[in-house]
């Protein structure tokens, strides 16, 4: 999907990064659905591998389940992986104690339960339209409890 939809003149790589090494170092790493899966050892020994792969002004951005919300969702639904949850003054503090800032927290999802039970509707076809304007009304409503967050950060 990233290489149909970016410019030319990114160079995109796919590895295990837990055997991943590389001499360069990268503006950009990008990880989503995927540090959330492990506990806080193995994160740690993540955090350590993309803080040797970036470049002092590159930034990290990965996707972040907001405890509050996640939670109640995943007691209806459990998954089949681990996955770990935070609320934002978690987050904040692990990637300060392993050496990243936060930049930037992006809400996504903002109004999950709302918006999962419209979503439902999307079967009966002549509701798409105005159920898509709705969900994007929705989506801009402000709210301080996220489905999750996109966190942007970058090296302390």
């Amino acid at each position: 999907i990233a290489r149909n939809n970016l410019e030319k003149n990114w160079k995109l790589i796919k590895r295990d990064i837990f055997r991943f090494n590389a001499k360069e170092k990268f503006e950009l790493v990008y990880s989503f659905k995927f540090i959330r899966h492990f506990d806080i050892k193995k994160r740690s020994i993540l955090y350590k591998k993309i803080r040797n792969l970036m470049k002092k002004d590159g930034y990290l951005v990965f996707d972040v389940p907001n405890k509050l919300i996640y939670y109640n969702y995943q007691k209806k639904h459990p998954g089949a992986v681990y996955d770990e949850l935070w609320n934002k003054d978690e987050i904040i503090k692990e990637l300060k104690d392993n050496g990243f800032i936060i930049i930037q927290t992006i809400q996504n999802i903002k109004h999950f339960r709302s918006q999962e039970f419209l979503s439902k509707f999307s079967k009966i076809k002549i509701l798409n339209y105005p159920l898509f304007l709705l969900l994007r009304a929705i989506e801009i409503t402000p709210t301080n409890k996220p489905y999750e967050w996109i966190i942007v950060a970058k090296l302390k």
